[in-house]
């Protein structure tokens, strides 16, 4: 029998915030009522943003949302902060809602 998800998803879901559970539950409820009405809606998360969820240490986390909300690549260049390089979709971390403030 294979597992749904990886073996360590559910305990990487008891780490999230009351708050976080509440956000993922709001998007996931917006994405089923898109879909079941026929429309499509573009949920972004940055890489980054996601890689400072997975982390355990603050301060590399905070190293990748400011990443995410900066505006130069790593390798040179520039970005638009916090948006989807291929569409103008905003990333729905809540890290951008806390703006200024260390987590």
């Amino acid at each position: 029998m294979t597992r749904p998800f990886p073996d360590d998803s559910i305990e990487r879901a008891r780490r999230y915030s009351d708050e976080e559970k509440q956000e993922l539950e709001r998007q996931l409820a917006s994405r089923a009522a898109a879909f079941v009405s026929g429309g499509s809606v573009h949920v972004y998360l940055s890489t980054s943003c996601w890689h400072a969820r997975q982390t355990a240490d603050r301060d590399e986390a905070d190293r990748l949302h400011a990443f995410c909300q900066g505006d130069q690549r790593l390798f040179g260049g520039n970005k638009v902060p916090a948006k989807c390089k291929f569409c103008p979709a905003p990333c729905i971390c809540e890290c951008h809602k806390k703006r200024g403030r260390r987590r």
